[in-house]
């Protein structure tokens, strides 16, 4: 039981490393490319596809065969957060620009504690595991680690871009007003 916990972990933490760094790559082609980085795009999803699930699984295959035990370090974790505070607020008037850049900021310092919120779950429950001395309490925790990892690293930062998304919002509020409206 401990081996593929041990083996989800490290799988997913891969996975996510390499669909994050996939996305990011998606993005700086739709930036250098935007005519045509859509059709690149297509050719690649599959391979893609392929590496986020296939490397992860390749590579922590052998944990499975692995004796393994809990082992009660010591280890320490720091976390930093760095907080950089709202631009001095003007006391004359602001145009629509500044406005408008104060509540992106604004938004982007909310989506910025909300991934670390996410991280600190994850980071907590690291933790906890090097905190219990009782085997039976430390397995148990590190069996949670998988959803702990998709709820601190998904999860939270996906609400808060919905959230903030007008876009997004309309889409998922329509349909609700839609089935009120037939109940009425």
């Amino acid at each position: 039981m401990l081996r593929l916990s041990f083996f989800f972990t490290y799988t997913t933490v891969l996975a996510d490393f390499l669909a994050t760094s996939l996305i990011l790559l998606n993005r700086w082609t739709a930036i250098i490319m935007p005519v045509t980085y859509k059709k690149v795009w297509n050719k690649l999803i599959l391979p893609s596809a392929l590496a986020v699930f296939g490397i992860p699984t390749l590579l922590y295959i052998p944990i499975l065969t692995v004796n393994c035990y809990l082992q009660n370090d010591t280890s320490s974790g720091a976390t930093l957060i760095s907080y950089r505070k709202h631009c001095k607020k003007d006391k004359g008037n602001k145009n629509n620009q500044q406005i408008h850049h104060e509540k992106t900021e604004y938004k982007l310092m909310v989506y910025a504690i909300a991934t670390f919120v996410g991280h600190l779950i994850i980071v907590l429950e690291q933790l906890s595991t090097t905190i219990f001395t009782q085997p039976e309490y430390a397995a148990a925790v590190v069996t949670q680690y998988p959803w702990t990892m998709d709820l601190g690293s998904v999860v939270l930062p996906s609400c808060i871009t919905i959230k903030f998304n007008a876009v997004q919002q309309a889409t998922m509020v329509k349909p609700v007003n839609n089935v009120q409206n037939t109940a009425a």
